[in-house]
């Protein structure tokens, strides 16, 4: 049952992102972040446990810091501007990229956001991977620059969220750090078409919904629980196809918008970068299987979950992905 002003709240989080993306003046998009955070506090809320609380008051104190420092930077742009008092230009979008970095939880400004992620539930993990990088990497937009430490921040990312997720058994952290080493590939799809980050942020919104909503109907949290617990063989194939899919493998929809991305950085004659990406994204891979193989090969008589809320139409959901997957087949035919 949905609590009111957690329904109040959810719709304040909605209008302060689509202020920070309709927004043309950078004081504007900074005001409709800070009525996002607001507003998100209170949904990653819950009063049966504590962990949310703590969850909750270390992502108000990073985003607050990332806050300060973004509103100190569009205070010296606008100080250079109208009194000519300061001629660098570059210190300012630096702290501005480096803010927005923090907001974002990338490398090596992630240290936050494993241990937030470890501390709520499904759904909130879920805003947290999503709808809650969507504003941030709009802002980016209006003050992206190519810079050295953008490529390293990229660079970074891709490699943290390669190796740090071998070692987790927690399916928050895991999927976290996935979505460190997806954001690299966003950033790299952000600095060469808008459209090409659009399709990459909605492909991998998609899985990443998907992916949750059946962790969260099988009430799973850590890796024992996949390996030991009753689960039907279709709910086992739709796990583990979204799994691939998140991984980016071939031929399932995630390996898509990563394919678009290295057609693009080819075209525009970046090597190196992309060649880095791929190898820490086969290392992620690696990842993705240490979960597969021992729930597709092992049996066990021991139930860690219930099996009572599983979906109730997964032949429909496995269909949908497949249809997906026919798609991407066929614009990546022509």
């Amino acid at each position: 049952m949905f609590k009111i002003y957690k329904i109040i709240m959810f719709n304040f989080m909605i209008i302060g992102s689509m202020i920070t993306i309709s927004s043309s003046t950078p004081f504007m998009m900074w005001m409709g972040l800070e009525m996002n955070l607001l507003s998100i506090i209170p949904i990653f809320e819950e009063s049966k446990t504590k962990y949310p609380a703590e969850a909750s008051m270390k992502y108000f104190m990073a985003q607050a810091m990332a806050s300060k420092m973004l509103l100190l930077a569009l205070l010296i742009i606008e100080l250079n501007s109208n009194y000519q008092l300061i001629t660098n230009k570059w210190t300012s979008i630096l702290i501005i990229q480096t803010a927005l970095f923090i907001k974002l939880g990338m490398a090596p400004f992630h240290i936050w956001m494993p241990e937030v992620a470890e501390g709520l539930n499904w759904m909130s993990c879920m805003l947290l991977f999503t709808w809650q990088k969507l504003a941030p990497m709009v802002m980016f937009m209006m003050f992206y620059i190519n810079t050295k430490f953008l490529v390293s921040v990229i660079i970074f990312s891709s490699i943290i969220g390669g190796i740090l997720g071998l070692n987790q058994l927690s399916m928050r952290k895991i999927l976290t750090y996935s979505s460190i080493n997806h954001m690299a590939w966003m950033m790299l799809a952000m600095s060469l078409s808008s459209k090409l980050w659009t399709t990459y942020f909605l492909l991998y919104s998609l899985m990443n919904i998907l992916i949750i909503s059946i962790l969260k109907s099988l009430n799973i949290f850590f890796i024992n629980q996949l390996n030991s617990a009753k689960i039907k063989s279709i709910n086992k194939i739709l796990i583990m196809m979204t799994l691939l899919s998140l991984a980016g493998l071939p031929p399932f929809i995630g390996f898509l918008p990563k394919w678009m991305v290295i057609i693009l950085a080819s075209e525009n004659n970046l090597l190196i970068l992309p060649a880095v990406m791929i190898i820490t994204t086969l290392i992620s891979l690696f990842m993705y299987l240490r979960l597969i193989v021992p729930m597709m090969t092992l049996k066990s008589n021991q139930t860690l979950i219930s099996t009572k809320n599983l979906p109730k139409s997964p032949l429909f959901i496995c269909s949908t992905l497949m249809i997906s997957l026919s798609l991407a087949s066929l614009i990546l035919g022509n």
